[in-house]
């Protein structure tokens, strides 16, 4: 009897040193959060979620056409970003603007993942239409681009 009450003693005693063991890791998992789900149907929502700091699944609910003023940069992408273009397209136009100017600026830590989830028949664009001018004399050329990345960027 008194063997079998020892086994159990020890057999109690080893789960209870496991499971110790355990607490750290299952700390950490309960602590990493999955990415928010967000519909968007509007430039000022898409820019909101692109620049805000949380992690964001972005889906795309309709085409976006958007003018803005004279900017160096429309949006600054902040921490992890997947957007689903679904089918539909963003479209952005700037009448003037600085020498060099970009649609998207993906920041130093951020990253931005943009797909298309919708079947082949139904592509998705981004377009960026903005006025270029010859500068002084027609010398000099400005440049317009999509995207300037300092953090990563998958397409």
């Amino acid at each position: 009897m008194k063997h079998s009450k020892l086994h159990r003693l020890l057999a109690l005693v080893m789960a209870v040193v496991m499971l110790a063991g355990l607490l750290p890791a299952l700390s950490l998992t309960a602590g990493a959060r999955a990415p928010l789900v967000r519909n968007v149907a509007t430039a000022d929502e898409l820019k909101q979620y692109l620049e805000a700091g949380e992690d964001y699944d972005l889906i795309l609910t309709k085409d976006i056409d958007k003018y803005i003023d004279s900017a160096d940069v429309w949006c600054t992408v902040r921490g992890n970003k997947r957007l689903d273009m679904h089918g539909y397209d963003l479209c952005v136009h700037q009448d003037h603007g600085k020498d060099v100017s970009y649609l998207f600026k993906v920041e130093k830590g951020a990253d931005l993942t943009v797909y298309d989830s919708a079947n082949q028949e139904n592509q998705s664009t981004i377009e960026y239409h903005a006025y270029i001018h010859g500068g002084i004399l027609g010398m000099l050329t400005y440049y317009r681009h999509l995207f300037d990345v300092y953090g990563s960027l998958t397409l």
